[in-house]
């Protein structure tokens, strides 16, 4: 028969179609057929239900739109943008924590963190507040961005604050070290900065900071394979940098962190716990822990007076802490503090030269809530010397036979002479100081902590907003197919020797005229936005590794810094300007030009500046990452004549050259004969 057999029609049985029917013959093409076989394989490769519908629903109106007619083929456009969204309305997960307070201080500075769940993250957003000697009360780190991640550790090292994230959504199994100052001081990371992790890499059981005549530093208690590591690579650095192996004044480089480890053993004992120490972004090798504290499985470090001092348990319900201080070389073992329950939390910490460890154990007469004894360390005779439990802290009204009840969240921490406790309250978030040594009630009432104001849109309320966005880019698609049916579905008839750029050489060239705009915005994205970048980085090898081994949920977007939208806003910029300039006055970009393509209208003529100036505008819409409009830029893929959105607005086309140029004729038609 001289017909074709059709796919199936609405009943879904096959149907005879005459050949009038069929786009002429001169349409199919190389670049029609190879069009033909991407829209096949894409709807086989999509193994999810909802998107093989839509992808199906989405090629159907864009090829044959004079089928179904114009009210159809408006709710078939209107399912594919539902479709699109429908599984972002997913339910949030459980969380597993809702909040976390961490307090760092020092005689310089005290850092007070919040660590609140987000239902949009769905994970932990921390917001800083911070208070200095001068000040008499915190205030808000206006300069710093909420940061999202699980702090495990955290010390005030100088007026500098040093966390260590663990593994959640945004940092995989290594975790995070970053440094936060107290001011952005015209930085362009905000006042944020990621440090080296220690090798393995592992998180360390303890942190404190050390005060130096010229910076102070930061130490870490470590597992001996870790400090082995942080020996190795302390060694080779050294080796790399010494100008001399002969000369006598590199002796200093190569001689481990000084202060509390004056000594260092040339060969690690991996069976014990180490000091290691971190200045000048290098982690350094330091001594190692007494054998007493082999087995110990928690630990409290402490740092002040060039001494170093150690508190560990061997077991968490055990009800002995042990004690030891390293000065002038050694290690020196004190007795333990003895509890009358099990710790739950504890801080170590050095107010007013003198040792304090606070402790934090369940409360004698209110249930679920935490007592906080301050255990005071005093010097004898000969060394000698013992534990002396502070007056109970209490309340400003309360009587001081009555112990302070504390919530299972609260936080201890350091400031100045000072037994810092943040906890919360029934209006907020809240923060007491108490004498570290005398014990007794706050030196003023509990206070509310001041923070940023973070008040993120939730899950349901993003979606509902992209979707908005979504639907009035469709609304303007739509009133386009509606006005030029007819138009869209019907090829252009070209001449020999040309055909309609396919869609992978439109991408192509597109990339190659991207990269001047880029080129131009270096600067704002290596340098501003270098830590995004970094971060992008983990995040990708995170999504991998949970891609092949499916132990996790999928990770969440990365939090990008303010700077990086305004890059990408004046790369796209840019880069309009850029392809209009070029096809203004030479038809094609030179990335086109490359790839012998240029632009024409539907009816092959040049293009006059205001559809030059329509059809790259679109653009800004379609590279816009916060608008969800993806599914238009597939609108190239399905359209008879291979046309972007800019290019429907503007009744453009592209077309390249089949053959050598030599061959290929004009596609300008020839001028009138004036005879």
């Amino acid at each position: 028969m001289n017909g074709r057999t059709s796919s199936f029609c609405h009943s879904g049985h096959p149907r005879q179609r005459p050949v009038s029917d069929f786009p002429a013959r001169h349409d199919r093409s190389p670049q029609t057929l190879r069009a033909a076989t991407f829209r096949k394989r894409f709807f086989s490769a999509a193994s999810n239900r909802s998107l093989s519908v839509a992808a199906l629903i989405c090629h159907a109106l864009l090829t044959h739109p004079l089928r179904y007619g114009r009210g159809p083929a408006i709710m078939l456009l209107l399912t594919v943008t539902l479709a699109t969204h429908a599984t972002a309305w997913a339910q949030d997960p459980v969380p597993a924590e809702r909040q976390r307070l961490v307090v760092a201080g020092n005689d310089e500075i005290l850092w007070l963190i919040v660590g609140q769940y987000d239902e949009q993250e769905r994970g932990l957003i921390n917001r800083f507040a911070i208070q200095d000697k001068t000040s008499p009360r915190p205030r808000q780190a206006a300069h710093l961005l909420p940061q999202r991640g699980s702090i495990v550790r955290a010390a005030a090292v100088g007026d500098e604050l040093h966390v260590f994230f663990g593994r959640d959504g945004k940092f995989g199994a290594e975790g995070a070290h970053y440094q936060y100052s107290r001011s952005a001081g015209g930085r362009s990371d905000g006042g944020a900065r990621r440090e080296m992790m220690l090798p393995g890499p592992i998180m360390p059981a303890a942190v404190a900071s050390e005060p130096g005549q010229v910076k102070a530093m930061l130490w870490a208690i470590v597992d001996g394979a870790t400090a082995q590591q942080v020996h190795q690579q302390w060694r080779q650095r050294n080796q790399s940098t010494k100008p001399d192996a002969q000369a006598p004044d590199t002796a200093a480089e190569t001689q481990p962190a000084e202060g509390p480890t004056a000594a260092l053993d040339s060969d690690i004992d991996t069976s014990l716990h180490h000091l290691v120490a971190y200045e000048q972004s290098t982690w350094r090798p330091g001594p190692a822990a007494p054998a007493e504290s082999r087995d110990a499985s928690r630990f409290w470090l402490a740092c002040g007076e060039g001494q170093s001092h150690l508190f560990w348990q061997s077991d968490a319900q055990s009800r002995e802490v042990h004690y030891a201080r390293h000065a002038d070389g050694e290690w020196v073992v004190g007795p333990a503090i003895v509890l009358d329950s099990p710790l739950t939390a504890a801080a170590a910490l050095v107010a007013n030269r003198q040792v304090v460890f606070a402790s934090l154990t369940p409360h004698p007469s209110v249930e679920q809530a935490l007592r906080c004894t301050p255990w005071v360390w005093q010097s004898g005779e000969e060394q000698a010397g013992g534990w002396r439990a502070a007056a109970n802290l209490h309340a400003p009204d309360g009587s001081a036979d009555e112990p302070l009840a504390l919530p299972a969240d609260c936080a201890l921490g350091g400031f100045l002479d000072k037994l810092v406790i943040m906890r919360t309250g029934p209006d907020g978030v809240q923060v007491a100081c108490h004498s570290a040594i005398a014990g007794g009630p706050p030196d003023e009432p509990w206070r509310n902590v001041p923070l940023v104001e973070h008040k993120p849109m939730s899950r349901s309320q993003r979606t509902l907003r992209d979707f908005a966005a979504t639907m009035v880019v469709a609304l303007v698609l739509v009133l386009v197919f509606w006005r030029r049916q007819e138009s869209i579905a019907s090829p252009v008839l070209l001449p020999v020797g040309f055909g309609l750029a396919g869609p992978m050489k439109r991408a192509v060239g597109g990339l190659i005229d991207l990269l001047p705009a880029l080129a131009v915005t270096a600067f704002l994205w290596g340098y501003a936005n270098a830590e995004a970048l970094n971060e992008f980085a983990n995040l990708l090898r995170q999504w991998y590794a949970t891609a092949t081994t499916r132990q996790m949920d999928p990770p969440e977007p990365l939090p990008w810094p303010p700077s990086l939208p305004w890059a990408w806003l004046a790369c796209r910029v840019i880069y309009v300007l850029y392809c209009t300039a070029f096809e203004v006055t030479g038809r094609a970009t030179p990335g086109k030009r490359l790839l012998g393509c240029e632009v024409r209208t539907e009816t092959l003529e040049q293009p006059n500046a205001v559809q030059i100036f329509i059809r790259n505008i679109t653009r800004l819409i379609e590279l816009e990452p916060y608008l969800q409009v993806w599914p238009f830029m597939l609108v190239v893929f399905f359209t008879r004549n291979n046309q972007r959105v800019g290019d429907l607005l503007a009744r453009t086309i592209v077309i390249e050259r089949q053959g050598t140029p030599d061959d290929a004729p004009n596609p300008d038609p020839p001028p009138d004969d004036p005879s």
